[in-house]
């Protein structure tokens, strides 16, 4: 197991879009050619990030974090969609979840990050009245 500054995960607001769509590119553009450069890509994910999580209604982004001398550093993401069902006229929940992005960075995995994220995307749907 690596050694390193403690991780911690936060839910993520929409000021964090930058920061989110910067660990996108990281995740995609690692298995495949980019075809928009980091600052292009970027500026076009960080809207549609803010917009969604500004929302606070389908969308929801935990970010894991080390701190250190210097701040917090984000190392990984994890995002969550509701996805509405028909309504139901039984005792069922009327929402599926969408787990997706689950990412952390190489450099920082082996410290229990990602298990962290996805932990707190099934406690959001655990304590959901929605899903």
């Amino acid at each position: 197991m690596n050694t390193g500054p403690e991780v911690r995960v936060r839910r993520a607001t929409a000021t964090d879009a930058v920061i989110l769509a910067t660990l996108r590119f990281e995740f995609r553009s690692a298995i495949g050619d980019a075809i928009e450069s980091p600052e292009e890509f970027v500026a076009r994910c960080e809207g549609w990030m803010r917009d969604r999580l500004a929302d606070n209604t389908f969308w929801f982004a935990w970010i894991a974090e080390t701190v250190d001398e210097d701040g917090p550093l984000a190392i990984g993401a994890v995002w969550l969609q509701l996805i509405e069902k028909v309504p139901n006229p039984v005792i069922e929940k009327e929402a599926h979840a969408y787990v997706t992005n689950l990412f952390v960075l190489e450099s920082a995995r082996g410290r229990g990050a990602g298990s962290m994220l996805l932990d707190a995307a099934v406690t959001r749907l655990v304590f959901s009245s929605t899903v």
